[in-house]
C-alpha cells in the first residue's frame, strides 16, 4: 500500500519549529510532501528536524518544498536510517531564505539498502545557503548516490560540504556524490568540499564537484536561434533542475516550483 501526504504550512508564522518522524513498516511505500512557503515583510525563523526510519524492504520518498519570499533564517536537520532492502529518496528543493543551514545524514545499515539525494538550490541577492550531506555505508552490498545542483546569482553564496563513508564491515557497498554549481554573476561566492573515507577494501565510491559560468558556446547556439540572453540562461539552468522536480509526479507542484524558479532566473529580481 503507498501512502501519500501533503503536508502545507500556511504563510502567517514568523517562528516555526516542527519535528516529523517518518516510519514506513515492513514492505510498505510511503510518499511524504513537505511544502514551506511563507510571503511577507517581516523577519522569519524555521527549525525543522525530518526522521525517516525505512524498515525492511520499505520504499520510502520524501520531498521537501522549501520557497521563502522574506528575510528568514532557516536550520533544517534530516536523519535516514535503512534496514534490510529497504530504499530512501530525498529531493529538496531550496528556492529563498536569507540564510539557510542544511543538514542530511543518512545511515545505511541494512543488508542491500539504499538512500539516494537529488536536490537543487537557487541563491539570489545576498543570500547564504550553507549544505552539509553525509553519506553512511555500514552494511554490506548499500547503495548510495547524493546529486545536488544549483545556481547562485547577485551576491548569493554557498558552502557546501559532503562526505561519502565505508564503514568497516560495508563489503559490496557502492556510493556516489556530486554536486555542480551554475554562477550567473561574478559577484556570487561558491565553496564545495566533496569527501571519501573508505574504511573497508571491497567497495566502489566516485565523487564529483564543479562551478562555473555558463558555457558561452551554448549561449552563442541558443541566442544565434532567435533566443535572448537571459532566455538562454534560463533554458540551460532548467535543464540542470529538470529531473529533480519532474520528480515531484504532480503537475500542480511542479508547476508551483517551476514558477519559483523563473522568478528567481528573471534579471531584476
Amino acid at each position: 500500500k503507498e501512502d501519500f501526504k501533503l503536508l502545507e504550512l500556511d504563510d502567517n508564522y514568523n517562528e516555526l519549529f516542527d519535528l516529523h518522524d517518518i516510519i514506513a513498516e515492513k514492505d510498505s511505500k510511503i510518499k511524504v510532501i513537505i511544502d514551506y512557503t511563507s510571503y511577507g515583510e517581516n523577519n522569519k525563523f524555521r527549525n525543522s528536524v525530518i526522521r525517516v526510519l525505512a524498515k525492511e524492504n520499505s520504499e520510502v520518498e520524501l520531498f521537501i518544498i522549501a520557497r521563502d519570499d522574506n528575510r528568514s533564517l532557516v536550520l533544517e536537520s534530516i536523519g535516514v536510517y535503512t534496514e534490510d532492502g529497504a530504499k530512501v529518496a530525498v529531493h529538496q528543493y531550496e528556492l529563498g531564505a536569507s540564510k539557510l543551514y542544511t543538514n542530511y545524514k543518512c545511515e545505511l545499515i541494512g543488508e542491500n539498502s539504499s538512500s539516494i539525494v537529488d536536490s537543487i538550490y537557487f541563491g539570489k541577492e545576498d543570500e547564504y545557503l550553507n549544505m552539509n550531506y553525509d553519506m553512511i555505508h555500514r552494511g554490506e552490498k548499500t547503495e548510495s548516490d547524493i546529486l545536488v545542483n544549483g545556481a547562485l546569482k547577485d551576491n548569493s553564496s554557498k558552502n557546501f560540504k559532503s562526505n561519502l563513508q565505508f564503514i568497516e564491515g560495508a563489503k559490496g557497498a557502492v556510493g556516489a556524490e556530486e554536486e555542480y554549481s551554475i554562477l550567473l554573476d561574478d559577484t556570487v561566492h561558491s565553496v564545495s568540499v566533496p569527501l571519501m573515507l573508505a574504511h573497508e577494501d571491497d567497495v566502489v565510491g566516485n565523487h564529483a564537484s564543479s562551478a562555473g559560468k555558463l558555457d558561452m558556446d551554448q549561449i552563442f547556439y541558443l541566442m544565434s536561434r532567435g533566443i535572448s540572453l537571459e532566455e538562454a540562461e534560463s533554458l540551460i539552468v532548467e535543464s540542470k533542475f529538470s529531473r529533480a522536480i519532474d520528480s515531484l509526479n504532480n503537475e500542480e507542484l511542479i508547476e508551483e516550483v517551476w514558477n519559483s524558479v523563473r522568478k528567481i532566473i528573471k534579471r531584476g529580481n
